[in-house]
């Protein structure tokens, strides 16, 4: 019997993640929800002007934040 050998190759992340149009479409889904939730909240909470910008600027700060985490 011969003796062979696997050459196994590393595993990597990118293996693993869904391809991209599927991310982007799962990650446009949960946006749009999330920035339904947050005009609800603003509209409750009758937010100023001001407040609405500083928490939209927030919120998209966080958002870079998942995205340069995912890749």
């Amino acid at each position: 019997m011969k003796n062979t050998r696997l050459i196994h190759q590393p595993h990597t992340i990118a293996e693993d993640a869904p391809p991209n149009d599927v991310w982007r479409t799962e990650f446009a889904h949960r946006y749009s929800e999330h920035l339904e939730q947050l005009a609800q909240h603003a509209w409750q909470e009758r937010l100023s002007l001001q407040a609405l910008v500083a928490l939209l600027q927030q919120e998209a700060e966080k958002i870079r934040h998942q995205i340069w985490e995912t890749y």
